[in-house]
């Protein structure tokens, strides 16, 4: 519904109400509702793993997951209530904030670069896609999901970022020493341009 200037009026709703409807529409951006086969677990998974930063500058990429609050709601129509929300990054919004800068900077590279491929080539990347519903509460793969979360958190992938976001084949630096966005930078040029590139 929009008001006589075709404005969307603004609603206030509960707090449970708004982050449930936040989570679904972060969801939503990634063609994860409703998907066959089916991530729902996963995709809860992501959400409620909260993403710590230790590298200069990841701070950023944190910031960029947390933004999406104000977007949603902005598309919504909903008030913004800070408090509504967790002060941290969580998981999903870290890789889906990834995800719209690989678009970003991919935009001029051809077809299939929108966000949710990008989003669910870095869950191929970590191993996550088999983690479906079908096979969620299988025994341990809660467990290992969540010990690949800590692995991207806490760094303890290989050097060549092998076990994270974004592996290389022939990396020049030890890539748990690299802030988030020139680990992205480095794996977009190293697969996807065909000229050098300077990162």
């Amino acid at each position: 519904m929009r008001n006589e200037k075709g404005r969307r009026p603004v609603v206030q709703m509960s707090k449970t109400a708004t982050v449930n409807e936040y989570y679904f529409w972060l969801c939503d951006l990634v063609n994860a509702n409703g998907s066959d086969p089916s991530y729902n677990e996963l995709m809860k998974a992501l959400y409620n793993k909260t993403f710590y930063w230790s590298v200069p500058n990841d701070d950023n990429r944190a910031a960029e997951g947390r933004d999406l609050r104000e977007r949603f709601c902005e598309e919504t129509g909903l008030v913004y209530v800070h408090d509504y929300f967790d002060f941290h990054c969580s998981m999903l919004e870290l890789i889906i904030a990834l995800a719209y800068r690989c678009e970003s900077t991919m935009a001029d590279q051809g077809e299939n670069m929108s966000m949710q491929h990008w989003f669910w080539k870095m869950l191929s990347n970590i191993e996550l896609l088999d983690c479906t519903d079908e096979y969620f509460y299988n025994m341990g793969v809660p467990d290992y999901v969540d010990s690949i979360l800590n692995r991207i958190i806490d760094r303890t992938y290989h050097r060549t970022g092998k076990g994270g976001l974004f592996p290389l084949k022939h990396p020049k630096k030890d890539q748990r020493k690299v802030e988030l966005w020139y680990q992205m930078s480095l794996y977009l040029v190293e697969n996807y341009y065909t000229e050098d590139v300077v990162v």
